[in-house]
């Protein structure tokens, strides 16, 4: 079976968010790591879209 990352709210909300304190890591994480599939959970997807919900337009289809 091949090693897989998991992707938690962090993960994406650093990711989508270029403002996020954490966006610089979470790129370079994402080179590091880029043979990997990385793998989440529907629920970890609803909490990502909750907490940019309420943003801007753009980050809100950004998001999406």
């Amino acid at each position: 079976m091949r090693a897989a990352l998991f992707a938690d709210t962090f993960y994406w909300i650093a990711l989508i968010g270029h403002a996020d304190a954490s966006h610089e890591r979470v790129m370079a994480l994402t080179v590091e790591q880029a043979d990997f599939p990385i793998v989440t959970t529907d629920e970890v997807l609803i909490e990502c879209l909750t907490f940019f919900g309420n943003g801007p337009e753009q980050i809100r289809q950004k998001a999406v």
